[in-house]
Order: structure tokens, then sequence, then C-alpha cells
């Protein structure tokens, strides 16, 4: 019984405004598909803010990641030069020409990396295969 009060309440009230009692049904649907294009067109613009936030914030995030790759790129070069700088002191003692000691080093020093890059490598497509079968 309260809730067809509440009902009997809320139909009763009219907005201060304007009095909307006396308007047509095709002018109430009228407004409704006008307040519903309004609301899409809200909701539109409020879509395409959000996705130019998120494209800039992926945009700034990827520059980043490329700026970090660069930066780790060069510090593993420097790192394989001091590699093969240390790696030929051992070489002091030879008779190789210096040429040929920092050569032989290098190759040294470059060897590491590629083994393990490899086995790296294979264990990746080990373990990706590994659900297929």
């Amino acid at each position: 019984m309260s809730a067809s009060a509440v009902r009997v309440k809320s139909t009763t009230v009219v907005s201060p405004e304007t009095d909307k009692s006396d308007e047509s049904l095709p002018s109430l649907f009228g407004r409704l598909g006008d307040d519903v294009m309004q609301l899409f067109d809200t909701k539109m613009s409020l879509l395409k803010v959000e996705i130019k936030e998120e494209a800039s914030e992926y945009a700034r995030d990827g520059v980043m990641i490329g700026a970090g790759g660069i930066i780790a790129a060069v510090g593993f070069a420097l790192l394989n030069v001091a590699l093969a700088f240390g790696i030929s002191t051992l070489f002091a003692n030879t008779d190789l020409s210096q040429a040929a000691k920092y050569a032989a080093s290098e190759r040294a020093s470059g060897a590491t990396p590629c083994s393990h890059t490899g086995l790296v490598v294979a264990y990746g497509y080990r373990s990706s295969t590994a659900g297929l079968a």
C-alpha cells in the first residue's frame, strides 16, 4: 500500500519550471529522442577524450621502452668491449701481435652472449611448442 502511495506522490509532483502534463505523446517521444541523442553525443565525446589520453600514454610508454632498449644495447656493447679488453690481458705473455690479442679476446667475449642467447631462444621455442602437442 505504501508503494502505491509513493507512486501517486511521484506522479503528482509538478516541476517548478513548466507544467509538462499537457504535452502530447509524440512530443514526449521527440524529447526522449533528443535526450538520448544528447546522451550518445556526450558519451562519444568522452570516449574520444579517453582514447586520446590512452594513445598519448601508449606513445609515451613506447618511447620510453625504445629509449631503454637503445641504452641497454649501448651498455651491452660497452660491457662486451670491457670484457674483451679484460680477456686480452690474459694473452699478455703470448707471442701474438696486439691486434691478434684483441681479435681473439673479442671472439671469446662475443661467443658467450651468443651461446646464451641461443640457449634462451631454444628454451623459449621448446616451452612454446610443448602445449601444442
